[in-house]
């Protein structure tokens, strides 16, 4: 148990933070001993505080026994200064000066506190709530019945644009161009030049585009230096010329102020990415491979087998590797190597075009790894890990604002200049007009675009599972569009009314014959007497309503007037199940059991043999369990004792 006591040192308005690579760092929360303001935080500010010491020392207790990432951190820290705002307006509550002074009156007014104030994320109330809770627990105050946070609200996913998304593509391919041609210029203009430091006449030389890209080159063979240390290279000139400022390259993306053409780091741009130059290739292989920010930022180039492989089944393509640290698993997605807006291409092209930029975090990562040995630091290794995971990212640019600094997108602070970005390209492009599902696109929704289209194309959840790349498929219900799904079982169930009121009037309501309208529209005589006659029953006993035409999917080799030789009846969209099928479908599941445990994995797979399965035990499910379990079990003894033989065993795919 913690103790307090009533004297609180300087020393203890620090925090002692573990970061989730378990290094240990000072930070600052004297805000919350003497008090809040403005001066202590420097972005958006919501309202003074004043400083309640215990309280505070309790908070950083807190705060200690966690390990916390930078995002973590900041959330609670950002949220207690919300409760502290609280404790200072409703002084009409019992006064708060540490943990044991609250009552559960503080938890049911503070929800309405927060409301109040249209603070709705249920975050805030969660880890202040958390705060209490654990935190009298530290101290070893008794547990406090709060009320209960609000339910999660599933978020909105907007019904993907899918023509907009292809226009937006074709868009960032023709920024991708503009960026190529600037490279090109680079390599042109360093080609004509020279070295403006040696000649007679070094004014004019310095005035003259190409001699800066030559020079430029020059400096960044091999590493990049930063725009403090042109002068030991005799390069500031790079800054100015004698007779004017001598621009970069023309082309700016969107959303690239006019520095990204002026100056040592605007010159950089003829050889190396800026920010939003690197954007355009992000949002290629984001919308390429539906992967969202988190895992395109875990993509690990430091070797190519790190990131790339060929396919295993298709030497033509390769498969691309991710690890998303949230989730703790691999992600993969097939690709063409060669084709040139294909994620693999566009990520060896940065690689190769960002060595010199890696290779100077690698010489400062050596460097502080020295530092390091010799007086370790928890700043120092803070700066360690930053730095290990630069030279991991394909993510690479040049940092305008910070005289050629290097800086990668991560997955925490990148988020809102890549939103930025792509919404600006549908702008300059003039797409958002014909297209406004761009004019709020962000990372998330390429991959939930992906994710829709898989599930819409295939009809199938497994599917969307697999191209989501999920466990399960519980996950899906947080990113398919809800809405366009609700309109379409909304029409569904109309649907349904309608006939089945139509039937009602007929005097009939036959569940077989409800179900062809819905799916065909209409009931024919000729159907009613291939349902009717015992003899045209299939394989499976159930009923056909087309036997000469069966699906493609199901039959790919069909040939027209002959008989379905698959008749894989339950995954077909013509087989009608009636009550007496039960029998041959447990049997026939039986078989494929026993037949699955005499091959190879990869004689089954992808097989026929393996979709029958999964359709028969689907379909199985309208019956009673316990007859179906007696029928399989029978069948399974028999099969084992050699009674029987499976009937068909070679799958027609």
């Amino acid at each position: 148990m913690a103790k307090l006591t009533n004297s609180i040192s300087i020393g203890q308005h620090f925090a002692s933070i573990r970061d989730p690579a378990g290094i240990v760092y000072p930070y600052d929360i004297t805000e919350f001993f003497v008090g809040g303001t403005p001066r202590n935080e420097a972005r958006r500010w919501s309202g003074d505080f004043e400083g309640r010491p215990r309280l505070a020392l309790q908070f950083k207790l807190f705060l200690e026994r966690d390990q916390l990432s930078d995002a973590s951190l900041d959330k609670r820290v950002g949220c207690t200064r919300h409760f502290f705002r609280f404790l200072d307006e409703r002084r009409d509550l019992p006064a708060v000066s540490d943990l044991a002074d609250l009552t559960e009156v503080h938890g049911s007014q503070l929800k309405r506190w927060l409301g109040d104030r249209k603070i709705t994320s249920s975050d805030v109330y969660k880890n202040i709530k958390k705060f209490v809770v654990d935190g009298r627990k530290l101290v070893g105050l008794p547990r406090l019945i709060w009320p209960a946070r609000d339910p999660d609200r599933p978020s909105e996913v907007p019904e993907p644009d899918y023509v907009g998304i292809q226009r937006l593509s074709m868009a960032l391919r023709k920024e991708a161009r503009e960026v190529s041609a600037m490279f090109r210029e680079g390599e042109r203009l360093a080609n004509d030049g020279r070295d403006p430091r040696v000649g007679d006449d070094r004014a004019a030389a310095w005035s003259k585009p190409r001699n800066h890209a030559w020079l430029v080159h020059e400096l960044t063979t091999e590493t990049i230096p930063f725009k403090s240390e042109l002068s030991v290279y005799n390069a500031t000139g790079l800054l100015y010329s004698s007779k004017g400022i001598v621009s970069g390259p023309s082309y700016l993306p969107p959303t690239m102020s006019p520095r990204g053409s002026e100056g040592y780091v605007g010159k950089l741009r003829w050889f190396f990415p800026g920010l939003y130059d690197t954007a355009i290739y992000f949002w290629l292989v984001a919308l390429h491979t539906g992967w969202n920010l988190a895992t395109l930022a875990g993509i690990d180039v430091s070797r190519k087998e790190t990131w790339r492989e060929v396919h295993p089944h298709a030497p033509d393509r390769v498969l691309m590797h991710a690890w998303k640290e949230r989730a703790d698993r691999h992600q993969q997605a097939i690709c063409n190597p060669n084709a040139e807006f294909h994620p693999p291409s566009i990520i060896e092209k940065l690689v190769q075009r960002t060595a010199p930029l890696r290779r100077t975090l690698i010489r400062r990562l050596e460097a502080l790894r020295e530092q390091h040995t010799q007086k370790p630091s928890p700043t120092l290794a803070r700066e360690i890990n930053k730095l290990e995971e630069g030279t991991k990212s394909p993510w690479l640019f040049v940092s305008l604002g910070k005289g050629g600094e290097i800086g990668w997108f991560s997955s925490i602070k990148t988020v809102s200049a890549l939103n930025t970005f792509i919404r600006a390209v549908a702008l300059k492009h003039d797409l958002i007009s014909d297209h406004p599902y761009l004019g709020t696109i962000s990372t998330s929704q390429a991959r939930d675009a992906w994710i829709n289209y898989a599930h819409i194309t295939t009809g199938e959840a497994v599917m969307a599972q697999y191209a989501a790349n999920h466990r399960n498929s519980r996950s899906l219900r947080y990113y398919l569009a809800r809405h366009r799904y609700q309109r379409s079982s909304e029409s569904q169930v109309r649907e349904l009314q309608t006939y089945a009121f139509s039937e009602i009037q007929e005097g009939r309501l036959d569940p077989t014959r409800l179900r062809i309208l819905i799916e065909t529209g209409r009931f024919t005589q000729e159907q009613a007497d291939l349902l009717s006659d015992i003899r045209n029953r299939t394989r499976l006993n159930m009923g056909c309503l087309a036997p000469y035409e069966p699906p493609k999917g199901v039959d790919p080799d069909h040939a027209k007037g002959e008989l379905c030789r698959v008749q894989r009846c339950t995954g077909c969209s013509h087989g009608i199940v009636f009550e007496d099928s039960m029998q041959r479908l447990a049997t026939t599941l039986a078989d494929l059991h026993h037949e699955r445990s005499t091959r190879p994995l990869a004689a089954w797979k992808g097989t026929s043999l393996e979709d029958e399965e999964r359709s028969i035990s689907a379909t199985l499910r309208q019956f009673d369990p316990e007859r179906v379990r007696l029928v399989y079990h029978a069948r399974k003894r028999a099969l084992q004792a050699g009674e029987v033989m499976v009937f068909d065993v070679y799958p027609a795919y």
